[in-house]
C-alpha cells in the first residue's frame, strides 16, 4: 500500500472528527496505521515499536512499566537486553514521531505513557460509541471495528503473542454485543449487513447465523438463507461434532415452508431465537431503605423465575444471567435483544414488618410498551399465593397454552414464612460460594428445616446437601457422604420435581461411587430444568471423575453459556480440551475463562478463588510476574486451603519450580477425594513434573 493510500485508508478508519487537536492518532482495530496532525500518515518503520504503541494505547490510562512493556516485547532476552532494547524502541519513536518536546511519548522515572490530550485512538472510540444507546453512535461503533484488534500483526513473542489474544477477544466480545444492539433497531439491507458481520467474528456462533438466515429471507432470499442453514451445519459438524440448535433448525424448518413471518424493517431477535415465548424476569430492586435486605427481593426474583419455569409453554431466561443487571437500569429493547426475550418483568420489594410491597410491570420487548402492571400489598404469610398470582399474570398477559396441571404452580405445602426467610438468607450466602459463605449458607438451611414446618421444605434440604457436597469436594472439609446423601434423599422424597433436590442426590450417589445413580439423577434434574446451572455443572464433574471426558466438555460449554460470570466452568473446559487433544478450544476457552475470572477479581477481591484460577491461567499464557501476583494474593487470603495448595501447584509446575509443586500436591493429595484425584491425572498444567523423581509416587496416590 503507498503512502497517499495509506493515508486515506487510516482516515477512514479514525474518521476526521478525532484529528482535531491529536498529534499522534493510531488506528489499531484491523491493520496499525498511525496519522499526525491533519491527517498525515507517519512511518513507524519498526514493527516492535508499532506493538509498543499499541500496547500503551490500550493499557490503563495509555501508561505501563518498562518493566511490563521489556517482559511483553522482549521477553525471550536476558532482562538487561531487555530494557536496552526498550530505551532504543523509544528513541527510535521519538524520532519517527518527531516529539522532541515529548508532548506524545512521556517516559518518567519506571514509566512510560502516552499523553491522552495528544493522542487518539480507535479503540477508545470505539468503546466509547459502543455505550451508547444512540442509533448513529452505534452505527458508529460498528463501522469503526473494520477487523480484529492489529490483524496485520503476529509475533514470535509468546508473552506479545498472549497479550494480543485477550486484547482481541475482549475487544471482539464487545464488537458482538453492540452489533446485536444496533441489529434489533435497523432492518432491510443494514441489517443483512450487520447480520454478515456478526457471523464473520465468530461462524459457529448460532445466534447471529440465526439472525443472518432471518436477515436474508426478510429480504427475498429464501434460497440463500436455507444455503446458509446448509453451510452451518457442515461447519458445525467438522468442528465441534454437533447438529444445529433446536431454534436454529426450526427456523430453517419455518423458512422453508414459508411460515416465517417476515418483515422489511428490524425484526425482534425473540423470533429467531424460539417458537416459545422468552421471558427475562430482571432482578427485582429492593426498596426497603436497608441493603441486607437484598437476599429477600434476590429470592422473591428467584422463586418467580422457578414458577414460571413449570410452564412449558414458556422459555425463561436463567437466573444467573439477568442477574447481571442486578443494580442496573438496562433499557427493555436491549435486554430483550441481547437475550431474545419477547418480554422483560421488573419489579421492586418493599419490606416492612410483617408486611410486604410488590409492585411489578410487564414490557414488550419490541415496542417497549408495558403489558401489564399492578402493586400488591400483602401480609408476608400470602408470600407464596402472590408469587403464584404474578406468574399465572404474566402467563395470562402473553396468551400461553396450559396444560392440564399447570394452572398455579404449587410451592411446598406447610411452609411457613420463618422457614421460607432463612431459606432466602442462606441461598445468597450460597451464591457466593466460598468456604465460609457455604458454612453459614448450611446453617441458615438447616435452621429453615428445624421451623415448625421445616421438615416438610424440601428446598432448605437440597441446599444442605449442596453446601455439604461442594464443601467436601472443593475445600476437603471431612463430611461423611452418608450425611450428605439423607440430606439429598430427604429433598428429593419431598418434592422429586425439584431440579435442586435431583442435583443434591446426583452430587451425593457420585461421591458416594452410585455412578448410574448419579447420572439418572443429573439427566432428571436437567429434564426439569434445562436451564439449573448447579445441574449441568456438577453433572460434568461427575462425568469427568468416571472417565467421560468430553461429555463433560458438553456439560461444561453448557454451564458457561448459562451463567455468564461463571469463570470455573471455563477455565476447566481449558484442562478437558487440552485431555481432549483440542489446543484451539483450550486456548478459546482460557480466555474467556481469564476475561470471568478478573471480573470476579475486581468484584469480589476478598475472595480467593477467581484468583487462584486466573493465575493458571495466567500462567499458562505466559504471564509470569502477572499469575505470581494473582497467586499471592490469593495465598495471603487462604494459604491452606485444599483449592489453595493445589492451584498454587499448578501454577509452580508451569513457572518451572517443580520441588515447591510436587511438595504441594503431595500434601493436597492426602485429603483429595476421587474426584479431584480424577482431575489431576488429567491435568495438563502439570505435564512438566512427569519427569520429577516423585511423580510417580504422586500418581500411586492418586490412582
Amino acid at each position: 500500500m503507498g503512502i497517499r493510500e495509506q493515508e486515506n485508508a487510516s482516515a477512514d478508519a479514525i474518521g476526521t472528527g478525532q484529528l482535531k487537536g491529536c498529534r499522534l492518532v493510531l488506528a489499531l482495530l484491523g491493520r496499525f496505521s498511525a496519522m499526525g496532525p491533519e491527517g498525515i500518515a507517519m512511518t513507524i518503520s519498526a514493527k516492535k515499536n508499532r506493538a509498543l504503541l499499541a500496547v500503551l494505547a490500550l493499557s490503563p490510562g495509555m501508561a505501563a512499566t518498562r518493566e511490563r512493556l521489556a517482559g511483553l516485547l522482549w521477553g525471550d532476552r536476558p532482562d538487561e537486553q531487555a530494557r536496552s532494547s526498550l530505551r532504543q524502541s523509544l528513541a527510535a519513536l521519538r524520532k519517527e514521531l518527531d516529539d522532541a518536546d515529548e508532548a506524545i511519548l512521556q517516559v518518567k522515572d519506571d514509566t512510560v505513557r502516552l499523553c491522552a490530550a495528544t493522542v487518539g485512538v480507535d479503540v477508545a472510540a470505539f468503546l466509547k460509541c459502543g455505550q451508547s444507546d444512540d442509533l448513529e453512535s452505534l452505527r458508529e461503533a460498528a463501522r469503526l471495528y473494520r477487523s480484529e484488534l492489529l490483524s496485520d500483526f503476529g509475533s514470535r513473542d509468546e508473552g506479545f503473542e498472549a497479550w494480543l489474544s485477550i486484547e482481541r477477544a475482549q475487544l471482539r466480545q464487545e464488537a458482538i454485543r453492540v452489533l446485536e444492539k444496533l441489529a434489533g433497531l435497523v432492518g432491510g439491507g443494514e441489517r443483512l449487513a450487520v447480520a454478515q458481520k456478526l457471523v464473520s467474528l465468530d461462524p459457529l456462533r448460532e445466534a447471529s447465523q440465526r439472525l443472518l438466515m432471518h436477515s436474508q429471507c426478510c429480504l427475498g432470499e429464501r434460497g440463500l438463507a436455507l444455503k446458509q442453514f446448509d453451510s452451518l451445519k457442515t461447519l458445525l459438524r467438522d468442528e465441534l461434532g454437533v447438529e444445529p440448535a433446536p431454534e436454529t433448525q426450526r427456523l430453517a424448518n419455518q423458512i422453508a415452508d414459508g411460515t416465517i413471518a417476515l418483515s422489511g424493517s428490524a425484526a425482534p431477535l425473540s423470533v429467531i431465537a424460539s417458537a416459545k415465548p422468552v421471558v427475562a424476569v430482571l432482578p427485582f430492586s429492593n426498596m426497603s431503605g436497608d441493603p441486607e435486605q437484598d437476599y429477600f427481593a434476590d429470592g422473591m426474583t428467584e422463586d418467580i423465575i422457578t414458577d414460571l419455569s413449570r410452564f412449558s409453554g414458556i422459555s425463561v431466561i436463567a437466573r444467573n444471567t439477568v442477574f447481571a443487571y442486578k443494580g442496573k437500569t438496562p433499557n427493555v429493547r436491549e435486554v430483550c435483544h441481547r437475550l431474545n426475550a419477547c418480554a422483560v418483568l421488573e419489579g421492586s420489594i418493599r419490606k416492612s414488618g410483617q408486611r410486604v410491597r410488590i409492585t411489578a410491570q410487564l414490557t414488550d420487548g419490541v415496542s417497549g410498551t408495558h403489558l401489564w402492571a399492578d402493586r400488591y400489598d400483602r401480609e408476608l404469610t400470602d408470600i407464596f399465593t402472590l408469587q403464584d398470582e404474578i406468574a399465572r399474570t404474566i402467563v395470562e398477559q402473553l396468551r400461553i397454552k396450559l396444560l392440564p396441571g399447570e394452572l398455579a404452580a404449587e410451592h411446598a405445602p406447610g411452609v411457613k414464612f420463618d422457614a421460607y426467610n432463612c431459606y432466602l438468607k442462606g441461598r445468597q450466602f450460597f451464591h457466593v460460594g466460598t468456604r465460609s459463605s457455604l458454612k453459614l449458607a448450611r446453617r441458615l438451611f438447616e435452621c429453615a428445616t428445624k421451623c415448625e414446618s421445616g421438615p416438610r421444605y424440601a428446598k432448605a434440604f437440597a441446599g444442605i446437601a449442596l453446601a455439604d457436597a461442594r464443601l467436601r469436594a472443593w475445600h476437603g472439609d471431612d463430611i461423611p457422604v452418608a450425611e450428605i446423601l439423607a440430606a439429598a434423599t430427604a429433598a428429593r422424597e419431598l418434592d422429586p420435581g425439584l431440579a435442586e433436590a435431583q442435583v443434591a442426590f446426583g452430587i451425593a450417589a457420585s461421591q458416594d461411587g452410585r455412578s448410574s445413580e448419579a447420572t439418572a439423577a443429573f439427566e432428571k434434574a436437567i429434564e426439569l430444568d434445562p436451564d439449573s446451572y448447579d445441574a449441568h455443572f456438577f453433572y460434568a464433574w461427575h462425568s469427568l471423575a468416571n472417565g467421560g471426558i468430553a461429555k463433560s466438555a458438553e456439560l461444561y460449554r453448557r454451564a458457561t453459556e448459562l451463567q455468564p460470570d461463571d469463570f470455573r466452568s471455563p477455565i476447566y473446559l481449558r484442562s478437558v480440551f487440552h485431555a481432549l487433544g483440542d489446543e484451539s478450544e483450550a486456548r478459546r476457552f482460557s480466555l474467556l475463562g481469564l476475561e470471568r475470572a478478573e471480573k470476579a477479581f475486581r468484584l469480589h477481591p476478598d475472595s480467593p478463588d477467581a484468583a487462584q484460577l486466573g493465575a493458571c491461567v495466567l500462567a499458562s499464557l505466559g504471564e509470569c510476574d502477572k499469575a505470581k501476583e494473582w497467586l499471592s494474593h490469593s495465598l495471603a487470603i487462604d494459604p491452606d486451603g485444599m483449592l489453595s495448595k493445589y492451584n498454587s501447584a499448578c501454577v509452580f509446575a508451569m513457572l518451572g519450580e517443580s520441588e515447591a509443586a510436587v511438595a504441594l500436591l503431595a500434601d493436597w493429595l492426602k485429603r483429595a477425594d476421587r474426584h479431584a484425584r480424577r482431575w489431576f491425572l488429567i491435568d495438563a498444567d502439570l505435564v512438566s513434573l512427569q519427569q520429577h523423581p516423585r511423580y510417580r509416587e504422586l500418581l500411586e496416590i492418586a490412582s
